[in-house]
């Protein structure tokens, strides 16, 4: 009997993690003291994404790729801080004002989720003009 061999097959390449800093594009941490207190003159920490960062791009730079956030301050007194994450999403998304949240029925949207609620909100009460298309009749609603 011929017997064929295969070729030994390659080992996986393990799956590289997603970093903590893939899922914002900037944080913002706010310390709750005046200027004035704070012996080492922090009163906040800013932190963004550069522009040529991207998620599992091995060579990008390590200010776009970590874990962790450690800082330290300069006082023994406990503070109150802030720590605002703006998501980085594609398409990006937006918190919506509340009159238009409630036309779209949504509190976050992105850009074309917008124009097409809006669109669809035009059709529904009628308002486009009759002879010119383009041109729209706002309602109170949307006047807000």
């Amino acid at each position: 009997k011929d017997v064929k061999k295969t070729p030994p097959k390659a080992a996986p390449k393990p799956a590289q993690r997603t970093k903590l800093s893939h899922f914002f594009k900037a944080i913002n941490i706010d310390f709750d003291r005046s200027r004035s207190l704070q012996p080492d003159g922090f009163t906040s920490i800013e932190w963004k994404k550069p522009a040529d960062a991207r998620p599992g791009i091995p060579n990008a730079s390590a200010d776009a790729n970590f874990d962790t956030l450690e800082f330290e301050r300069q006082s023994d007194e406990n503070i109150n801080i802030t720590i605002n994450l703006v998501r980085d999403e594609t398409p990006e998304r937006y918190k919506l004002s509340k009159p238009l949240a409630e036309i779209l029925d949504a509190e976050e949207e992105d850009r074309a989720g917008v124009v097409m609620g809006i669109w669809e909100y035009v059709k529904a009460m009628n308002l486009q003009e009759d002879e010119e298309h383009r041109r729209i009749q706002c309602d109170d609603r949307l006047k807000a």
